[in-house]
């Protein structure tokens, strides 16, 4: 029982220690709630009106992810926070996006809101495509006066509203209605205005072009005997891998190729001999980028293996798997290293002579240098 206490607690430290943090600090007292879909979020490049007065800063740190790939998220976070603390204004500034950190400044306005500025998968698009400057327009802070003037028109509207009703029953039953809608108005989620679940499962394409030395690790036999084999002989190979990848999961396809050619004999009598081994074939694929700045992925596959030598041609049951890692460049090119095995079985041809229990066929290792293009 104290174990299961001491997971369930492990669990919770873990999931509060890797989820976005927070820090609002106000110049007001709090206003009266706004309505998430009522917040115009405006970026670098807008026009912010020149009656709109600041009521706070608001910085949410993503932590251990990516802010650009978590950036949804992150901004409706932001949105839900703007609104609670009665703005209607978020001006956003992503001069600190490289550091997972999204800075803003909560504002007040009297004006109407334009609704093609408030949360949608437009307006985060546009709002990405404006870059990590910030916006250099002038925005005041809310003066005394002006915030006693804004809470007393709340005040007097919201005693409109309560003087409709003739009873304090009627007036009690509709002020927990008001309050019930603006709570959930508040912290209502932005799939209220678009699926987040849909965005977020929109699968990328993945590119990545390989080369580098093989091993050869199964045995090579140089007779149907048995007698004499070689094996670790050096090669070059080549790799063309595209996937599609959503979150974490994704399939693919593999195009791998290699050639070995070696000198077999001793000083007095040598032959030169060369071989090439091919491997096409789709693939499950786990992968994706960590600590902003890096790119992992593994793969298995099965698909059709080809080899051949100036004695033989070989077609059979081929598998693969590989590992890579990679240093992100910038959004769309990455470089980095992968190791990866390909092997395949063929029909035993009669009269050779192999232990039982050894597979007949292809087997080679390869570490490659690679360049993923991110789509």
């Amino acid at each position: 029982m104290n174990k299961q206490i001491m997971m369930v607690i492990v669990a919770a430290s873990l999931m509060v220690g890797c989820a976005p943090k927070i820090t609002t600090e106000m110049t007001t007292q709090a206003l009266a709630p706004k309505a998430t879909n009522q917040i115009m979020i405006l970026g670098a490049k807008d026009t912010i009106p020149d009656e709109a007065r600041a009521i706070g800063q608001i910085k949410i740190n993503s932590r251990h992810s990516s802010l650009r790939k978590n950036y949804t998220k992150i901004l409706n976070l932001a949105v839900k926070e703007t609104a609670q603390q009665g703005g209607n204004i978020l001006v956003v500034d992503h001069s600190d996006m490289e550091k997972n950190t999204l800075k803003g400044t909560m504002a007040y306005y009297e004006g109407e809101t334009n609704s093609a500025l408030t949360i949608s998968p437009r307006r985060i698009k546009c709002l990405l495509a404006m870059g990590t400057q910030q916006n250099q327009s002038p925005i005041r802070a809310i003066s005394k006066e002006q915030e006693q003037m804004v809470k007393q028109r709340q005040e007097e509207a919201a005693q409109q509203e309560m003087s409709k009703y003739s009873t304090l029953a009627e007036v009690e039953e509709q002020k927990d209605v008001q309050d019930t809608t603006i709570q959930e108005s508040s912290f209502e989620d932005a799939s209220d205005y678009f699926d987040i679940k849909e965005e977020n499962e929109k699968r990328k394409g993945v590119i990545k072009i390989s080369g580098g030395p093989m091993w050869t690790l199964s045995k090579m036999y140089l007779s149907y005997d048995g007698r004499g084999y070689f094996t670790g002989a050096r090669g070059t190979a080549f790799d063309l891998s595209i996937h599609s990848i959503g979150d974490l999961w994704g399939y693919g396809f593999d195009l791998y190729g290699s050639q070995t050619n070696l000198s077999i004999g001793n000083y007095f009598k040598t032959s030169k001999e060369s071989y090439n081994f091919i491997y096409a074939g789709p693939n499950l694929v786990m992968g994706g980028t960590f600590a902003q700045h890096f790119y992992a992925d593994l793969s298995v596959g099965i698909g059709i293996g080809y080899y051949h030598d100036s004695g033989s041609d070989e077609v059979g049951f081929g598998m693969r798997e590989s590992v890579g890692l990679g240093v992100m460049l910038n959004n769309h090119f990455s470089v980095g290293i992968d190791a990866a095995i390909q092997m395949a079985t063929f029909k035993r041809p009669e009269g050779f002579n192999q232990p039982e229990n050894e597979a007949y066929g292809f087997k080679c290792a390869t570490v490659m240098l690679t360049l993923r293009t991110h789509l």
